[in-house]
């Protein structure tokens, strides 16, 4: 009987981080593998019974052909799963200005790492600067630095990416003020100079 190392199949790696379509196939050719134990188990019990050794050579092939396929798949996956599957890390994208959609000036002017500008509407010319701190690969909390009443805590608003493509940006605004408001879903338009 071959030896099956099934723990370093790397199912578990794998299995949360794939798609539907990947995780049936991966799962397909789990129970197929299964099956081919199974099989071969049984063949084995019935070539020693009837001492028919040597003839499940096709068989041997068959599983070791199978084991060649799930090797390349398990390779193919953790390709997939270090490269493909990762999120972008939009602290390293995202830069420049972003104008809500449908305003004249208002939104974001990423300047860096550290420094966001917000622009109201009202006062295009007068924007509120803000600390940005990532918190992961899509989140990220924005604090005032103007401070207001040195008795209170400055203003902070947490956001995490929903989509970014080129010239559109979706975040959304979880609420983490008082009452229970939801969380809003913005657009911003990226302005061009």
């Amino acid at each position: 009987m071959v030896n099956w190392p099934i723990a370093n199949l790397g199912v578990g790696r794998y299995f949360c981080k794939m798609s539907n379509r990947r995780t049936i196939c991966y799962t397909f050719i789990m129970l197929s593998l299964f099956a081919i134990i199974v099989l071969e188990t049984s063949c084995q019990q019935l070539n020693s019974e009837n001492n028919l050794d040597g003839r499940n050579d096709s068989l041997k092939l068959v599983v070791n052909a199978l084991q060649v396929r799930i090797n390349e798949l398990d390779s193919a996956m953790s390709m997939s799963s270090s490269d493909n599957c990762k999120m972008p890390d939009y602290s390293k994208l995202i830069s420049g200005r972003f104008v809500l959609s449908g305003a004249n000036c208002a939104g974001f002017d990423f300047i860096d790492e550290y420094k966001v500008l917000w622009i109201n509407e009202i006062a295009c010319f007068d924007s509120d600067t803000l600390k940005i701190r990532w918190l992961d690969h899509i989140t990220f909390m924005t604090r005032s630095t103007k401070v207001v009443n040195a008795q209170c805590p400055p203003r902070i608003e947490v956001y995490k990416v929903v989509s970014f493509k080129r010239n559109k940006l979706v975040l959304r605004e979880i609420w983490a003020g008082w009452n229970d408001f939801e969380d809003d879903f913005i657009e911003f338009d990226k302005k061009v100079n």
